[in-house]
């Protein structure tokens, strides 16, 4: 009877906990792929078990993006035993869901990982406000550029909004695109449309065929924002061979602020 009471007292614990943690948890800072969609099917996956019980497998049609490179149906692994206590996620077919899910990797698969809903997958009619924002501010982002498509500021500040809520793929992408932007305009403003000579012109083509940003007037900030953005994708290998290629003063200055972001973790 003690050990029912415990078990029962552990389980309503880990609801509450789990329920006031999603309660402060923003959907769009907090994971890789958010977007609306509709429960269609649903399946076991017998190839995988945990303390939790069997895994399953629900496929949405998907009916509105927020966040992340999806297509219009998506599969989200979760676990539906209440063995699983806080860690219990079920589904119900027909019914429209917000989810907010990330890649999760076992370490003994070899696969990139698959989508796995944690207690914090489901949000309710109010959490979806902020799913709602950050789609708005991203078209209106979109449709500013297509108005002033080369302002390089522009995409400068699209990067940091992306960086801000931790969708590191369109900052990767707005930082290159604003530093190329920025290239286009010092090479028209300080040279005439012409490619500068010597070495200047040489260091600017190497950089363009590996294509990566070209060093020039006020080029530091988008070259540090995309190395941030691939540095937080994981492509740290990608990112050092940029930094090692920079002049040894930039080099300092971006491990530097790398270093700083590490620390304030």
């Amino acid at each position: 009877m003690r050990l029912l009471f415990l078990t029962a007292a552990f389980l309503l614990i880990s609801q509450q906990a789990f329920a006031l943690m999603c309660e402060t948890m923003d959907p769009i800072k907090n994971y890789e792929i958010v977007f609306k969609g509709k429960a269609v099917s649903s399946r076991e996956n017998p190839s995988i078990k945990s303390w939790g019980g069997e895994e399953m497998i629900t496929t949405f049609e998907v009916i509105e993006k927020y966040k992340g490179d999806i297509k219009e149906t998506i599969e989200i692994h979760h676990i539906p035993s209440h063995m699983g206590a806080g860690w219990s996620v079920i589904y119900d077919l027909n019914r429209t869901y917000v989810i907010a899910v990330s890649k999760y990797k076992n370490e003994s698969q070899e696969s990139e990982g698959y989508l796995l809903a944690q207690p914090c997958a489901s949000y309710h009619a109010k959490d979806i406000l902020s799913a709602e924002k950050y789609k708005a501010l991203t078209e209106a982002f979109i449709k500013a550029i297509d108005y002033q498509p080369d302002n390089p500021e522009l995409y400068y500040l699209q990067g940091e909004f992306h960086l801000e809520h931790n969708d590191f793929p369109k900052a990767e992408k707005a930082f290159k695109a604003g530093g190329m932007k920025n290239f286009e305009k010092s090479i028209s403003q300080d040279y005439n449309g012409k490619m500068p000579g010597g070495a200047i012109g040489k260091g600017i083509k190497t950089r363009l065929d590996r294509g990566e940003i070209p060093i020039v007037h006020n080029s530091w900030k988008f070259i540090s924002g995309y190395i941030r953005a691939l540095d937080k994708q994981g492509k740290q290998t990608e990112a050092k061979n940029i930094i090692n290629n920079l002049p040894v003063e930039l080099q300092n200055r971006i491990n530097s602020e790398l270093n700083e972001e590490e620390a304030s973790k």
